[in-house]
Formats: C-alpha cells, structure tokens, sequence
C-alpha cells in the first residue's frame, strides 16, 4: 500500500464531493468522467478502503470518505499555500464573494468561520453591493462568488432559501396620514423598490415616495425617524420596527429567494467549498451551525 497520497487525486475527489457528481468535477477540472473515475478509484486503492458510493442520480461519502474530505481539504490548502510561498507569490489565494444586504442579516459569520477552518491559508473579500450590481461584477470575473436575490418563481423555487419580505413602519407608529402612503424606497433598478410599486399597482391606495435612499441604515433611519415605510426581510428589523400587513391596508408581497453563484472559469478548491457552505446554509430556515452597506 502507498505511503504517500497523490494531491492530484485528493483535489478529485473533494471537488466530486463539493459539485456531487463525476460529470460536474470532470467539467470543472477539464477531465472525461472515466479519467474522473479512475483517479477516484486509485485514491481508494491508496487508503484501502470505499470513499464514494454512486447511485443512478447522486452519490454520497462513505464513514471513511467523510473522514477523509476534512483532512484533505486541509492538505489541499497547504499544498496551495505552499506552492504560492515557494514561487514567490507573496499573496495567498483571494476569494472574492459579493452579497446583498439583507444576506448580512443572516449570519454570514457561521459560513465565514467554517470556511477559515477548511481553508486557512485562504484570505476572502466581502463586497456588499445592489443585486443587479453583483451579477454584473461576476460576469466580469471581478467576484468569484455571489449570494443572489431574485423573486421567487417556477425557475429557482428549489434554490437556496425563501426569503420572505414584509412592509415595515415604526414602532410606535406615526400619526395617520392623510394624504396616503409615505413610501422610503431604495433607487431604481432595486428589486424592493419593483417590489414595492408592483405590489401597490394592485390596489386603489394612494402613496408618494417621501425618501429614497442608497443603503438599509440610510433606510432604517428614515423609518425610524417617522417619515414613512420600507419594505424588508424580517431578519433586517431592528428594535423600533415592526412588520405592518393587511391590517393596515397594504398588499401582500412576494417571496424571493437566496441562492450562491460561481464564477464560470474560476473554480478553485477553497471557491468551491465556500460555496458549498454557502448552499448548506441557505437550504434551509435556518442559518448553518458550525464548531452592511447598499441595498439589494
């Protein structure tokens, strides 16, 4: 039995582990599905034991593959980090992940801390940006990896997480108005802002914008202060806010949806497995255990 394990094989095997498919590693490594299979079957000769079993649609870890997937991740980011001292590359890998706002009130830092403990020669950079602005700076290969918001709908409705998204006053709140609704709206272009003025098409109820503004503190001030309402993700409230709904005669609101995105080109090992956090934590309703600025 080898006494040395190939790094080659082990990058394999937790890219097959991080996409869960043979067919997606090999496109990300520029491999054919049998070269894949091969190097899988290899490794397992090299430690003696199963890693991957493969069904007709998915494939899963072995006890003994999980075992493994923790230890040569870490092998992975020592053999990348010391490549990069040897070469005299100063800089150690960069990932460059984008999120919208209302991300930030998820508890990125559970998704931070375990990246850093799978990856911790790998140094990360957090653009909070508007939607629309993330997508763009991805496609320009200026972000690796992004969290993208959009409504939610028959073409994403198994992506990430539901996001729900209330309209949102002060508390207490402030005296009736007279003149209708008091709108504090981000600018154009801005998915709450569509949301927002879609919803209320739908209805008889007059409403002016009293306030736009270019972040959610900008946001959150001006509701605080009394000059009128937003429209938000509950995660967003802070104290002396409060969800407002029918009851004050204002429409219902769409769901969105959260999901991570990779760059097309890049896909290193550390990219991957952010993103692979990423996805864990946005799956469900709640953010991942583990041991602000612009507006959407």
């Amino acid at each position: 039995m080898d006494r040395d394990l190939d790094v080659s094989l082990l990058r394999t095997f937790v890219t097959i582990a991080m996409t869960g498919s043979f067919t997606a590693a090999g496109n990300r490594l520029f491999r054919t599905q049998p070269a894949i299979s091969l190097r899988i079957k290899r490794l397992e000769q090299a430690v003696g034991c199963p890693l991957i079993v493969r069904s007709t649609d998915r494939i899963s870890l072995t006890r003994e593959g999980n075992l493994l997937l923790g230890y040569a991740k870490r092998m992975l980011s020592l053999n990348d980090e010391v490549l990069a001292r040897m070469r005299g590359n100063a800089a150690l890998e960069e990932v460059r992940i984008g999120l919208p706002e209302e991300y930030t009130a998820l508890a990125i830092e559970t998704a931070l801390k375990a990246f850093t403990a799978d990856f911790p020669a790998t140094s990360i950079v957090v653009e909070v940006r508007p939607s629309e602005d993330l997508r763009t700076r991805l496609d320009q290969g200026l972000l690796d990896l992004v969290v993208m918001t959009s409504l939610e709908g028959p073409g994403n409705r198994d992506l990430g997480r539901p996001l729900p998204v209330v309209w949102v006053g002060a508390e207490p709140p402030p005296p009736a108005m007279t003149d209708g609704l008091r709108l504090i709206l981000p600018a154009e272009g801005n998915l709450y802002r569509q949301m927002a003025l879609s919803a209320l098409m739908t209805t008889e109820a007059a409403w002016t914008i009293v306030c736009t503004t270019s972040s959610w503190p900008a946001t959150r001030g001006a509701v605080l202060a009394g000059l009128g309402i937003t429209l938000a993700s509950p995660d967003m409230l802070s104290q002396g806010m409060r969800p407002l709904g029918h009851e004050a005669g204002l429409p219902p609101l769409p769901t969105m949806r959260i999901f991570p995105v990779s760059h097309d080109r890049r896909r290193t090992p550390a990219i991957l497995g952010l993103h692979a956090l990423l996805e864990r934590q946005l799956a469900g309703p709640r953010p991942l255990e583990t041991g602000a600025a612009e507006m959407p």
